[in-house]
């Protein structure tokens, strides 16, 4: 990375989560694997990661201070949303969100759904307008999810409800932290009645939009989901996919622009494409994964205690220079190891079933903006703070002529 390209990736970090980021970090030279007392375990190291991620026998995800737990707390009921169950449930459910999302992404291409905005985007930027590239990814990655769950965007209500997912979204990475494994009363408060709104949007849709038989909503609740049920896997899905998209395109975007590697980015197809996996491995979208050790286990000769804390320290992991060569480096011709490769979506049993969704958006959306006629700059850039998914809540762009 570019002096620019560290400084400004470093105030994402330092302007929003100063302590826990600086913690995480400073693990990273005390070992592989840390243990820190009433804390848990950090990892930081490829190899041991992935055997932990796709480890379902002692290590769970909706095992106490997980992902699904936070979750559960969250919405203040157990619901089935895939980050809080494991086993045959959860393989049934996901295999039936997995074959839903790919049949739809082979019928419809994203850029056929997407073509709209992103041809407007093209259009206003060459016009010599500023615009703000992060509530623009957050309303197509909503789009876009939401589609592929079979939730079109011809109601009264679709509009409201992209505006709330991310406003939603928002609210649960807030509460995500390292430093406990309960949320606070007040969050909990206030991040369930934005949820509740948020479900009432979603309720009205599908009553006008009534579901085809073969639709995702359709096939969960034969599946044995109750309509709340299935309400609440299609919301904590929308609001994944969004947060994920809406971290790691801005700031894929910043990282190019301000590397200066914006003109060797939009000279081929290759490095667009190059570009997304590259730019979500240094944006690393979530630092870390919430796990639980639910058994007792030893990985590569350390130890792991049941009912502790697993903290899966990506941020730390993709820029191991034992694995990854010039690992601060933004490189178009990166070869990617399948150690590390895609960890920034999991591994195993709960790698992101929306994965091949996620690179399509970004890929969509970085090559529009390379169509753009001259340079592209940065006029402001504004950092959200407290949130668990480190990145802008506001990155404007503008032309230059060229």
């Amino acid at each position: 990375m570019s002096f620019r390209q560290r400084w400004h990736e470093r105030l994402v970090y330092l302007r929003n989560r100063p302590l826990e980021y600086l913690f995480t970090r400073a693990t990273r030279y005390l070992g592989a694997v840390v243990h820190v007392p009433r804390v848990g375990y950090f990892i930081n190291d490829a190899r041991i990661a992935r055997e932990i991620l796709t480890d379902s026998a002692h290590f769970s995800i909706s095992g106490a201070g997980g992902m699904g737990d936070f979750l559960d707390q969250m919405l203040g009921r157990p619901a089935p949303t895939l980050f809080n169950l494991d086993g045959t449930r959860h393989k049934q459910l996901k295999s039936i969100v997995q074959r839903e999302i790919t049949s739809r992404v082979t019928a419809t291409r994203i850029s056929e759904l997407l073509s709209s905005d992103l041809q407007q985007l093209r259009e206003q930027l060459e016009a010599g307008c500023e615009i703000d590239v992060v509530p623009f990814v957050q309303r197509i990655s909503t789009l876009a999810t939401a589609h592929l769950m079979g939730i079109h965007a011809d109601t009264e209500h679709f509009e409201a409800l992209i505006e709330q997912v991310s406003q939603v979204g928002h609210e649960v990475t807030r509460v995500i932290a390292v430093r406990s494994g309960v949320v606070a009363s007040r969050h909990v408060r206030h991040a369930q009645s934005l949820y509740s709104g948020l479900e009432q949007l979603l309720v009205r849709h599908l009553e006008q939009a009534p579901q085809p038989l073969d639709s995702l909503v359709a096939r969960l609740r034969q599946a044995g989901l109750s309509n709340d049920e299935t309400q609440v896997l299609l919301l904590v899905l929308l609001i994944a996919g969004t947060e994920t998209l809406s971290v790691g395109i801005p700031r894929t975007v910043a990282m190019l622009l301000d590397g200066g590697l914006w003109t060797e980015c939009k000279s081929t197809p290759a490095n667009v494409r190059a570009a997304v996996d590259e730019g979500f491995r240094l944006s690393t979208p979530s630092p870390f994964v919430l796990y639980s050790a639910v058994r007792s286990q030893t990985v590569q000769g350390y130890d792991f205690r049941a009912g502790r804390r697993v903290f899966v320290a990506l941020f730390n992991i993709l820029r191991d220079r034992r694995y990854i060569e010039s690992p601060y480096a933004f490189r178009f011709d990166r070869k990617a190891d399948p150690i590390w490769n895609q960890l920034w979506f999991g591994a195993g049993a709960h790698f992101c079933p929306g994965a091949t969704v996620s690179r399509a958006v970004s890929h969509e959306v970085l090559s529009t903006l390379a169509k753009v006629d001259g340079q592209l700059r940065i006029t402001g850039r504004r950092v959200a703070r407290r949130t668990s998914f480190p990145g802008y809540e506001s990155l404007r762009l503008k032309q230059v002529p060229g």
